[in-house]
């Protein structure tokens, strides 16, 4: 069936834009993982604990749905639909609950959720899956992370204050993480990654990486690789393919967008630029 499927996508790619048809029979589902969806279309079904006692529920488009986990609910869809579904990593959680719930990750379900900011980091999400992911672990990294750290904060059963940081990495764990950096600009960097490196907690990481540099994680790797594409163009014959490969991105198409973005620009121009 259409939704054994479904989980299966899920737990293997963690974020997936999901079609479904209408469905005459309820279907059963267990979420073993936190969910949060996004209708990308209308939404029309009828949901609940048992197949014999559903609701109707309709969502416009935008509208978000945090999931129960652990729990087998049971689901029949009344209209063809699109949504976003996201599973937020254990990992990601647990690490949010070490700084702001004393090491407690249970999250209050919600069949509507209105947070502008979580709307705006699955809109992120979304651009990512149409366009096939091309920004890299180290980019969905820090939205997963900060939607962890907003989730804990905003539906977590216990909460305390954003913690104040005082001061940036000390300088040998900035030196280790900037070399690890500078030789992983070719691949996908993690925020977990750079934080074991360091030491420390993905969620204290990007905040004193912050501190130490001024810019996020994925902002300084951004800036590092468009860095060593502006060199690489300058003083080799590399081709435009090679150059996007070693400096860490899938396909010729998005880097070149993302150096045009970045130096106003195109490659190819940029280097025609150098030989006249």
């Amino acid at each position: 069936m259409w939704i054994d499927h479904l989980l299966f996508m899920l737990y293997e790619s963690g974020i997936r834009r999901v079609i479904v048809d209408s469905t005459p029979e309820p279907t059963t589902q267990i979420f073993q993982s936190q969910m949060l969806v996004q209708a990308i279309k209308p939404l029309q079904f009828e949901f609940g604990i048992s197949s014999s006692g559903l609701s109707s529920y309709r969502y416009a488009s935008g509208e978000m749905i945090l999931s129960r986990r652990d729990t087998q609910e049971w689901v029949r869809w009344r209209s063809s639909s699109a949504f976003l579904a996201v599973s937020i990593p254990d990992d990601f959680l647990k690490r949010a609950a070490e700084e702001y719930s004393n090491g407690d990750i249970g999250l209050e379900s919600a069949s509507r959720v209105k947070d502008p900011r979580l709307a705006h980091f699955m809109r992120l999400l979304n651009d990512e899956e149409r366009d096939g992911f091309p920004s890299g672990n180290v980019y969905l990294d820090s939205i997963l992370q900060a939607m962890a750290s907003l989730l804990v904060r905003t539906r977590g059963v216990a909460r305390r204050s954003t913690p104040v940081y005082r001061g940036g990495l000390a300088v040998p764990q900035l030196r280790r993480v900037l070399e690890m950096i500078e030789s992983g600009l070719d691949g996908d960097l993690r925020i977990s990654d750079l934080a074991r490196e360091a030491g420390l907690s993905p969620v204290y990481f990007a905040s004193v990486f912050r501190q130490s540099t001024g810019q996020t994680p994925h902002r300084y790797v951004n800036f590092r690789r468009m860095e060593l594409a502006k060199q690489m163009l300058q003083s080799s014959n590399a081709r435009i393919l090679d150059v996007a490969i070693s400096c860490g991105f899938k396909n010729q198409q998005h880097f070149s967008r993302a150096f045009s973005r970045f130096w106003s620009v195109p490659p190819k121009a940029y280097r025609n630029q150098l030989v006249r």
